[in-house]
Order: structure tokens, then C-alpha cells, then sequence
């Protein structure tokens, strides 16, 4: 399935942005789900639980983005996941495992272009993020220490300028996962969706 709407090798997560209360979500393996209106397929019965498909993409970049007021906030959580059998098909499954979780995502006063499929100037971008690289010793437990460590091709990095320019989230190497999906919550001081640019790139 298409990672459209694509430009200039960046994608936009959800179609729509995501308004969870809650980080729900947890480690494991789950059915692959389809609808008429996502952009991608999806797990655990949440449309917006949507399985981002690297391709032949061998790092990535994140820019988190959502709705409402500058200085509003939500948090995230970024899965790698590996599919099982046909691919992303229906009736397939894909084990699930958390990655990073960004613990404070802050709106800025930048925002896109009128009528953007990718970012409308309605929505702003995120200048301030905090992240965690998950490990056996954090809350929750991920596996993405031990991947970059195993498979020596840098690490996750993290840049927050806090001056609303946008922030960015650096992958160099993904883990030999098939993809990504990215969980949000907790919607605060009048932000009202949550969402993620996703650029993704062969080296």
C-alpha cells in the first residue's frame, strides 16, 4: 500500500490526526487491518495504529506536528515492527516492539502552506521534543538499545532547538524493521490532534 500523500520523499502519517487520550499500546503481535479510509493498514481495531512501510529506506527522518494552540503539547510513541508471511496484506500479522518514546512534544508558531496535503497552515510543526531511546532498564521496555548496538550504524538522535524552528528526530539505521508506526497521547494546553511527518531515504 501507498505511503502517499508523498513529496519530495516525505510522507504525512495519518490522514487524520490523531486525538488519543493515552499511550495504550504495547509489545506484541497483532493482525494487519484495512479500511477504505486510511492511508495505510492498521492494528488493534485503532485507525490510527497505522503501519508506515519503509520500502527500501535505510534511515529516516521525523518531524512531529498537530493541531491547535503554539505551545501545546502531546506525547508519542515511535513502534518498529517486522510483518509475518505476504507482506502488508490482510490476514497477515506483525510483531510490534516500542522503540523511542517521545515523553514531551511542544507546537510552535511554525506551520505549513494553505491547502498542503502534506501540512495545511492550520497545523504546526513541533520545536521542543524530549526522547527516550528504549531499553531493557526503561518504562516501557524496548529492544531499540540493543539494536543499534548490535547492529553498529549510529544512534537515534534527537534535535530540539526550542525556538520555533522545527525539531527532528534522526533514525541512521532502522533496525532491519519493515516499518514504523507511532502511537499518540496525552493532548494538553489546547493542542488538539497529534501527527508526524516521515521522510525516509537509501542511506
Amino acid at each position: 500500500m501507498s505511503n502517499f500523500p508523498l513529496a519530495n520523499g516525505v510522507a504525512r502519517y495519518l490522514q487524520q490526526s490523531s486525538t488519543q487520550a493515552a499511550l495504550a499500546l504495547t509489545a506484541g503481535r497483532y493482525a494487519i487491518q484495512t479500511a477504505p479510509d486510511t492511508l495505510r493498514p492498521y492494528i488493534n481495531n485503532n485507525k490510527s495504529l497505522q503501519l508506515f512501510e519503509w520500502g527500501r529506506g535505510l534511515s529516516a527522518f521525523v518531524r512531529l506536528f498537530g493541531s491547535g494552540a503554539d505551545n501545546g503539547t502531546f506525547v508519542a510513541r515511535l513502534f518498529l515492527y517486522r510483518y509475518n508471511g505476504a507482506g502488508l496484506a490482510v490476514g497477515g500479522e506483525v510483531d510490534v516492539v516500542p522503540a523511542l518514546d517521545i515523553t514531551a512534544a511542544t507546537l510552535s508558531t511554525a506551520v505549513g502552506l494553505s491547502g498542503s496535503a502534506l501540512l495545511t497552515n492550520s497545523e504546526r510543526l513541533c520545536d521542543t521534543l524530549t526522547m527516550v531511546t528504549l531499553s531493557g532498564s526503561t518504562t516501557p521496555k524496548g529492544p531499540m538499545d540493543a539494536l543499534q548496538t548490535a547492529f553498529g550504524e549510529g544512534t537515534a538522535q534527537l534535535y530540539s532547538p526550542a525556538d520555533n524552528t522545527p525539531a527532528l528526530i534522526v533514525l541512521p539505521h532502522l533496525g532491519r524493521s519493515h516499518g514504523c508506526l507511532i502511537e499518540f497521547g496525552s493532548l494538553a494546553a489546547n493542542a488538539t490532534g497529534a501527527n508526524a511527518l516521515i521522510d525516509f531515504a537509501r542511506a
